[in-house]
């Protein structure tokens, strides 16, 4: 006797990706300190990378101003984020001539003329 073969089951459709909750916005005062600190750091600003003149060196933190003996480099603005800061024109302004030098080398303006931080 001939037997009609068993149902097959239809695999479920996939699962679509769950999608990545925006984050909450910033509490502007928040973003405010943040910039503050940025700027205190940037007024403090004295190295950026380069090649060492030191033969086999290779690429380190080379001087851009006279540094103090003693002089700590390097500092936290306080723990990483995925926040940028956008800096007008008139903040890199208040800045020291050798730092406005390596913002504007380093960073590109957006469409607004902010330099993102």
């Amino acid at each position: 006797r001939f037997l009609p073969p068993p149902p097959t089951k239809t695999p479920p459709p996939p699962t679509p990706p769950k999608k990545k909750k925006n984050p909450p916005p910033a509490d502007p005062r928040t973003f405010e300190l943040a910039k503050d600190g940025l700027m205190q750091c940037l007024q403090e600003h004295n190295v950026k990378l380069g090649q060492s003149k030191i033969k086999g060196a290779g690429i380190g933190a080379i001087a851009i101003v006279d540094i103090p003996e003693g002089t700590k480099l390097f500092r936290s603005n306080g723990p990483p984020t995925n926040e940028s800061i956008a800096l007008k024109e008139e903040d890199v302004a208040r800045l020291p001539p050798h730092v406005q030098a390596v913002v504007k080398a380093f960073i590109l303006p957006d469409d607004d003329g902010c330099r993102a931080v």
